[in-house]
C-alpha cells in the first residue's frame, strides 16, 4: 500500500479548482468564513501514478492568500492570481514573513 492509497479522498469532497481569480478569492472567504478546509482538484493534472493531483488549503493558508490579494495593487493582484496554486502559497508566506520581519 502506497501513501497515495492511503490518501484517498471520496469524490464528494473534493472540488473542481475556480475558474477565474475572484471565484478563488471567493472560496478562500469562504474557507474563512466557515472555519474549514477545501480540497481542490487540478483540472487535467495526474500525478506519476496517473491519479488526478488535489491540493488541501486549511483556513490559515487561506486566511494569508486573501490578505496578501487584498494588499496588491489590481496589476500585481492579477498577477499573483494568476499564478499556479503552489507558487501563489510560497510567493504569500515569504511576503507575509517579510512583513513581519520589518516591523
Amino acid at each position: 500500500m502506497t501513501i497515495e492509497d492511503e490518501t484517498d479522498l471520496a469524490p464528494e469532497t473534493v472540488e473542481p479548482m475556480p475558474d477565474t481569480p475572484e471565484a478563488f478569492l471567493a472560496r478562500m472567504r469562504r474557507v474563512v468564513t466557515d472555519r474549514s478546509a477545501v480540497t481542490l482538484r487540478w483540472s487535467g493534472a495526474v500525478s506519476t501514478g496517473g491519479k488526478p493531483i488535489d491540493s488541501i488549503v486549511d483556513m490559515y493558508t487561506a486566511s494569508m492568500l486573501i490578505t496578501v490579494a487584498d494588499a496588491l495593487n489590481p496589476t500585481n493582484r492579477e498577477k499573483f492570481l494568476g499564478m499556479e496554486l503552489f507558487s501563489m502559497v510560497l510567493l504569500g508566506w515569504r511576503l507575509v514573513e517579510g512583513a513581519r520581519s520589518d516591523t
